[in-house]
């Protein structure tokens, strides 16, 4: 039987909040889209600001908008880098993607 539009079941990125205490309370990280990880990807090796990217992405406030810009993020990595990496990590946790693709790893 052929899906119909009204009856199918919608997709939803998964989210997970992750206490920063140097930002002043939780945020909120959702996984990347199929577009953002296509980009990440195209771009891995090239990319000397994927981590203030991922986060600039998928760093996102109650209403699903971006929590900080990427100069933002870029800025408070520079003296944050545990938490930089920390809240990376989550973010390609929530996505599926192996440990071995990040930076990092």
């Amino acid at each position: 039987m052929a899906l119909d539009k009204s009856t199918i079941v919608r997709p939803v990125l998964r989210k997970e909040t992750v206490p920063v205490e140097t930002l002043g309370g939780d945020i909120i990280l959702r996984q990347l889209t199929l577009s953002e990880m296509l980009k990440l990807g195209k771009e891995r090796h090239t990319q000397d600001d994927e981590i203030a990217q991922v986060l600039a992405w998928c760093a996102i406030d109650a209403k699903g908008e971006p929590l900080l810009s990427l100069d933002e993020w870029q800025a408070w990595g520079a003296s944050c880098l545990a938490e930089s990496l920390q809240l990376y990590e989550v973010v390609i946790k929530l996505t599926g993607l192996e440990k071995k693709t990040t930076p990092t790893g």
